[in-house]
């Protein structure tokens, strides 16, 4: 985190607002998470009602759309991630997807996905958890599936009982340095492409082109 700019949250909200609206036909609406008080990290209390609001949507959704956080700029318009799937995921490169953008065709299959991965991310946080806020749960989770993201460590959870389809990351989800040097069409601000954003360095090619959204 940058820690100078305390704002930064509403700054990457407005890159998002403003860079769906030039760049995609979406129609974009934002929900915003409550204050949340818990024993447990925050960040994982956030992302277990994430989860529960996108299952909400999705539940009273008539057309197709795509569920992401808000600290994603938009370089084009997305409409071709969709498959014939009723949820699609991003590939990684390095991990096997990333759940910060969710593709979704609304109908019964789409619901009872929602539904399960709420389940399985509730049943991973009950129980006993350590003096830093983790569930103990969680935590036996991240080390049999090598995977540390909370949601997406429910998701390999229930990987197998669904049929995904898959779109390449690099392009609808560019999470990591490696993926920015390509063509993207979402890139997710973070690490030290969200340092150069908030310093005004351009270390990577990429900052050039997200900047002007934040402006």
């Amino acid at each position: 985190m940058v820690r100078e700019y305390p704002n930064q949250w509403m700054i990457l909200l407005n890159g998002f607002k403003k860079s769906a609206k030039q760049n995609t036909n979406a129609k974009i609406n934002v929900h915003q998470l409550p204050e949340i008080t818990s024993r447990k990290r925050k960040e994982l209390v956030v992302n277990s009602y994430k989860l529960k609001k996108w299952a909400e949507i999705v539940r009273n959704a008539e057309n197709p759309l795509v569920l992401c956080d808000s600290d994603l700029c938009f370089l084009d318009d997305i409409e071709d991630g969709f498959t014939d799937k009723p949820i699609t995921l991003t590939k990684r490169t390095l991990r096997w997807c990333n759940a910060g953008v969710v593709f979704v065709r609304p109908c019964k299959e789409a619901n009872e996905f929602f539904d399960r991965w709420v389940e399985m991310d509730t049943w991973l946080h009950d129980g006993d958890f350590d003096s830093r806020g983790n569930p103990l749960r969680l935590k036996k989770a991240w080390r049999k599936t090598g995977i540390k993201g909370q949601n997406q460590t429910a998701l390999a959870k229930i990987k197998n009982e669904f049929e995904f389809g898959w779109v390449d990351g690099q392009v609808y989800n560019a999470s990591q340095k490696q993926e920015w040097h390509g063509t993207p069409k979402v890139v997710h601000v973070k690490d030290s492409l969200r340092n150069d954003l908030f310093r005004n360095t351009d270390r990577y090619e990429l900052t050039n082109k997200i900047k002007p959204f934040y402006k």
